[in-house]
């Protein structure tokens, strides 16, 4: 499967896959196409963002992303976003993953 366009596509039209765009609606979709695809699309991905933000190795990806979005705040729980800050965090999740993937195809 071809996740970068996959995801690319939820991001431009999220309704199209049943998401009203909140930062918990993508997480749980990102969650379930990694799950469809038995662990392989996020495999790495918690250490790339670590690596990021030089803490948090043992820390949950979706977590992760909202510390780099919204550092230096420290956030302990992704409930902690404002309703203002979910776009800037949905965002960076999406930036982050197309990175991610990017640099893991040239491998």
């Amino acid at each position: 499967m071809d996740y970068v366009r996959l995801l690319a596509d939820v991001r431009r039209r999220p309704n199209a896959y049943g998401i009203k765009g909140s930062y918990r609606e993508y997480v749980a979709f990102v969650n379930g196409a990694n799950s469809a695809s038995e662990g392989v699309l996020l495999d790495g991905f918690s250490t790339h963002l670590a690596k990021k933000l030089g803490e948090g190795g043992n820390l949950y990806w979706a977590l992760l992303v909202v510390r780099l979005a919204l550092a230096p705040r420290t956030i302990r729980d992704i409930d902690e976003i404002g309703k203002s800050e979910d776009g800037e965090v949905s965002d960076l999740l999406f930036r982050e993953l197309a990175e991610f993937l990017a640099h893991r195809a040239h491998e």
